[in-house]
């Protein structure tokens, strides 16, 4: 690499370029005082350099524009169309406190394919950053998911300090890490309570409340939960124990209910459909009386005490 030299011109040029700016040669021997052949030999020397070090860059000419680029040939750039979507989601969360968020955004926006989607990114972000709305609490996101994340991947009875309202003392005890979820702009650990025979209990804790402690002893295998039915089966904040609801169903698509309870079983009625579906607490029943007559003939009953 010593055609790079300590030369601070083709340092600056190389990293705009690599950044997925356009740059212009007539522009670049203004802006360094030089004349266009050394910017052509800068981008001699660079060329060389991205087919012996950066193989995943080649540097493109424009004769007509007299500009360069560098194309990656690997497909690690995003557009914008790609890019948009997923930011558009983190905003809507209101889970991330802004001052550290919108620094790792900044970096997401520099991975556009081009200028042009760059520049739609960065005017997305401007737009986006004058509406946002911070979550209430100041521990941050990345901090809180990571330690219940770890918690999870362990697989392991862990002690926990656990404030249950704010200014309140905190509780210690002993939980099964076996989710994070979110809900209402609030991230939640969602663990099996240690309570003797209680294995279908599953109770919400918010991140933002918890103190992990240390490990406690492993768990067994048949207490690691399904994560996917885990995360469908809570409707609630609260949680709780395990319930088999089934109610019938008078109206005229499935849909409402499929989007509410996608792993409900459903069953043909001559007035409906017959649902039955196996949920954690008992917050689903605030949500059953909200459909009035569209639902009927509800029952609820705990999973530990069915035959």
């Amino acid at each position: 690499m010593e055609y790079l030299g300590k030369n601070p011109r083709i340092l600056w040029i190389y990293t705009q370029l690599i950044q997925g700016y356009t740059l212009s040669r007539i522009e670049l021997a203004k802006k360094y005082g030089v004349s266009e052949k050394s910017i052509h030999r800068d981008m001699e020397d660079l060329q060389k350099f991205f087919s012996e070090y950066e193989t995943k860059y080649s540097l493109q000419y424009d004769k007509k524009n007299k500009t360069y680029t560098a194309q990656c040939t690997e497909d690690d750039r995003l557009s914008a169309k790609e890019i948009v979507p997923v930011l558009k989601t983190v905003f809507e969360s209101g889970t991330m406190l802004p001052e550290r968020m919108f620094h790792i955004l900044q970096r997401v926006a520099k991975l556009a394919s081009s200028e042009q989607d760059r520049k739609m990114v960065q005017k997305f972000l401007e737009q986006e950053e004058e509406c946002y709305q911070a979550p209430l609490y100041q521990r941050t996101v990345g901090e809180m998911l990571c330690q219940a994340e770890e918690a999870v991947w362990r697989k392991q009875w862990v002690k926990i300090r656990y404030c249950r309202k704010e200014e309140s003392d905190e509780i210690e005890t002993i939980v099964l890490p076996q989710a994070v979820i979110m809900r209402e702009k609030r991230f939640f650990l969602a663990a099996q309570t240690y309570e003797g025979t209680k294995h279908n209990s599953v109770s919400l804790y918010r991140l933002d409340r918890i103190s992990f402690m240390e490990d406690a002893f492993p768990a067994q295998p048949r207490q690691i939960l399904n994560q996917k039915q885990l995360r469908q089966k809570i409707v609630s904040l609260t949680a709780g124990d395990e319930y088999e609801i089934s109610f019938l169903y008078h109206g005229d698509s499935l849909k409402l209910i499929e989007e509410k309870l996608p792993h409900a079983i459903y069953t043909p009625q001559p007035d409906g459909w017959q649902v039955t579906v196996r949920v954690y607490g008992k917050g689903i029943g605030a949500w059953l009386r909200s459909m009035g007559k569209k639902v009927s003939n509800i029952t609820a009953t705990k999973v530990s005490e069915l035959p």
